[in-house]
């Protein structure tokens, strides 16, 4: 083992000693306006195994003073300088995420202004059909109140009619009796005419004959 890979085991040693076990899985982020490299191994000696872009999410396998060891969500896993991590979220992608946000706000207001629109033009044609529908309603109270004065007035003119009915019938027949009445008066008033011209006549014949006798005993006298 030579000098510098002691010294290295030392700084591991050095560093995992200083480390809690809360540091690891804890999520650090590459700090604003930054491009790191992530490397090998906690030196600027050391393979350089990425380029990691401000705002990249990364875990932390072992944190220390100057060099941290972090995992990549891919998987892969190397030392970054501990200066230009952060534990605070890069202003570049909350202004990101609050631009999404903002996008998807839009497109929702969007979608929502369509649906009121949709409302509005659905609105309106309910309010057309209530007001035609009211006007519908209108007519047949109209035509059931005068379809209900007719009905009335016709059990009216039914109740008069059947009660004139009643009265033409008592009248009718009173007159048929008046008529049977009339002609029975009147063939006892021709009978007695009869009777009163043959009477006449009869008493006519009785006087001729009683003058002609008269007559007859006087010439003979």
């Amino acid at each position: 083992m030579n000098k510098k890979t002691a010294v290295w085991i030392i700084v591991f040693l050095a560093t995992i000693g200083s480390t809690s076990w809360e540091a690891f899985a804890k999520t650090v982020y590459v700090a604003d306006s930054f491009e790191i490299t992530m490397r090998t191994g906690p030196g600027p000696d050391r393979k350089i195994i990425s380029l990691l872009r401000s705002g990249r999410q990364l875990e932390v396998v072992t944190a220390g003073d100057e060099w941290t060891e972090v995992r990549l969500d891919n998987g892969k896993q190397g030392w970054v300088l501990t200066r230009y991590l952060t534990e605070q979220e890069p202003k570049a992608m909350i202004l990101a995420r609050l631009q999404q946000k903002y996008q998807k706000l839009a497109e929702q207001k969007d979608e929502l202004q369509k649906q009121i629109q949709s409302l509005k033009e659905n609105k309106k044609d309910l309010e057309q059909q209530l007001k035609a529908t009211s006007n519908k309603l209108a007519k047949l109270e109209n035509a059931y109140n005068t379809l209900k004065k007719e009905a009335s007035d016709f059990l009216k003119l039914k109740a008069k009619f059947e009660k004139t009915t009643a009265r033409l019938k008592e009248l009718k027949s009173k007159t048929t009796a008046l008529e049977d009445e009339t002609r029975r008066l009147k063939r006892n008033h021709n009978i007695r005419w009869f009777l009163s011209g043959a009477g006449v006549l009869l008493f006519g014949w009785i006087i001729g004959i009683s003058s002609r006798r008269s007559r007859r005993r006087s010439s003979l006298l």
